[in-house]
């Protein structure tokens, strides 16, 4: 406000001056007696031309030139006693014939103390400006709106002025964006209207001021409380999606970029999914997802993570088989003839099994050997990926099985000591096996050798059977009477 004020000044200085004829006796550079403060050419008065004075003296100042005043004259001319003859002097004396020639009554003294501590309403045609500024610190999260408008009004001088001015505040991780938007064009106008009794008079002043600003400017600015501690990291890239055995890397930006200590502490959170080394560098590993993440070593409460995906475009989704059902005799083999989809996959290894290996058995190639009647499950699965399976239903039947026995006879009467045979004969004529098995359920009354011949013991009834040897559960009986 001070500076708008010496400007405002300044230029109102530089027009009178234009018009106040210079007093070349109050140029003089000796005096007879000491000057008052404001009266340099000591006409026992304060005027413009006091100030056009000082203002030349501080111009041959300004280019190098020796003054010309005494060391009274700088005395009345400093006055605001900073031991030197400058614009601003000028400025004060020139405020002070103002506010004099409008009937103040102040001392220059008292004027110019107040003047400086701001406590002075001066005249100036003011252009409204409105000014927003935006800050933003992460921590504290406060947020600010203030609007100040202020509208001061000189009796004397008719003069309105209006200002006002918006500022909002937003602290968060201590950035601040500072914006500031000037309108395109803003007219001021000002009417200074002045009425006087005796004689009537009126007089009507108006003004109009228009101003065309330059194009809206905004500018960012990021502040850190501590500018050699890492506050901040930032990454090239924040995701990753990656093929098993595939690569990448993060950039890191520790910011500020005045920390000193930089270095960097990485971690996977699941190193079957990827791993990372101390450079960034990333490498799949397995399929699935993990988080990467880069800290500082100086500040680990500053980190930044990275989402990695890991797919597997080779791994076995699918298996194909020639054949799903199996028809064999015991003893016979067959074998199923496997693809691996995708056929891209790269490991293809197979891992068989059998749900009941007494009816059949499969090698690692997927042979399969018939074992005994009955049913069972043939699986195969990806050795790399065993969720992923096929089956193969298996038949086994045996056409050399017996299945049945015929005897010759089924009733035989001997007496003891006597004997009798019974002639068998297995079915199906094709079995291999047709050895046989006999016994007697009773060998006191009669026995049986093992080609069926019979022999009576003792007074009674009893049993003969005869079994397959090959298939016990295959049977037939001869009921067998002995008599004295």
């Amino acid at each position: 406000m001070k500076s708008g004020k010496i400007m405002s000044i300044i230029v109102s200085l530089v027009m009178c001056l234009m018009a106040v004829p210079m007093n070349t006796a109050a140029s003089k550079t000796e005096s007879s007696s000491a000057r008052a403060m404001g009266d340099v050419d000591d006409d026992k008065k304060i005027a413009a031309s006091d100030a056009a004075l000082v203002l030349s003296e501080y111009g041959r100042l300004s280019m190098g030139s020796e003054g010309i005043f005494s060391e009274d004259v700088r005395t009345a001319a400093d006055v605001d006693k900073d031991d030197k003859i400058t614009a601003f002097d000028a400025s004060l004396i020139l405020a002070y014939y103002a506010y004099n020639s409008a009937g103040g009554s102040k001392s220059i003294e008292d004027y110019v103390s107040e003047f400086i501590s701001g406590e002075v309403t001066t005249t100036s045609t003011t252009t409204t400006t409105v000014s927003t500024t935006t800050s933003t610190t992460t921590k504290k999260k406060t947020t600010t709106t203030s609007t100040t408008t202020t509208s001061t009004t000189t009796r004397k001088k008719k003069t309105t002025t209006t200002s006002t001015t918006t500022t909002t505040t937003t602290t968060k991780k201590q950035t601040t964006t500072s914006t500031t938007t000037t309108s395109t064009t803003s007219t001021t106008t000002t009417t200074s209207t002045t009425t006087t009794s005796e004689p009537t008079t009126t007089s009507t002043t108006s003004t109009t001021t228009t101003t065309t600003s330059e194009p809206t400017t905004t500018s960012t600015t990021t502040t850190y409380a501590d500018p050699y501690t890492v506050a901040e990291i930032k990454l090239d890239k924040y995701e990753m999606n990656l093929e098993i055995d595939g690569h990448d890397i993060a950039y890191v930006t520790m910011l500020p970029e005045t920390a000193k200590d930089k270095r960097e502490i990485w971690s996977s959170s699941d190193e079957r999914v990827a791993i990372v080394d101390n450079e960034g560098y990333v490498t799949a590993i397995g399929e699935g997802k993990c988080i990467i993440t880069v800290k500082s070593t100086a500040n680990p409460d500053v980190f930044a993570e990275i989402v990695v995906r890991v797919t597997d475009s080779h791994k076995i989704t699918d298996i194909k088989l020639d054949k799903y059902e199996m028809e064999l005799e015991v003893g016979d083999n067959d074998i199923a003839y496997v693809t691996m989809l995708p056929e891209t996959a790269k490991d293809k290894r197979e891992i068989w099994s059998s749900s009941d290996e007494s009816v059949a058995i499969v090698d690692n190639e997927g042979y399969v050997t018939a074992m005994g009647e009955g049913k069972c499950i043939i699986t195969v699965k990806s050795t790399a990926n065993p969720d992923v399976y096929e089956e193969i239903v298996v038949r086994v039947t045996d056409s050399n099985k017996i299945t049945s026995i015929e005897l010759s006879k089924t009733e035989i009467t001997i007496t003891v000591g006597g004997h009798d045979i019974a002639y068998v004969t297995m079915y199906p004529e094709t079995a291999q096996d047709k050895s046989e098995i006999w016994s007697s359920s009773d060998e006191s009354i009669a026995i049986v050798d093992s080609e069926g011949y019979i022999t009576g013991i003792g007074v009674g009834e009893c049993i003969i059977t005869v079994r397959s040897a090959a298939y016990p559960d295959v049977k037939a009986r001869i009921i067998v009477e002995v008599i004295e």
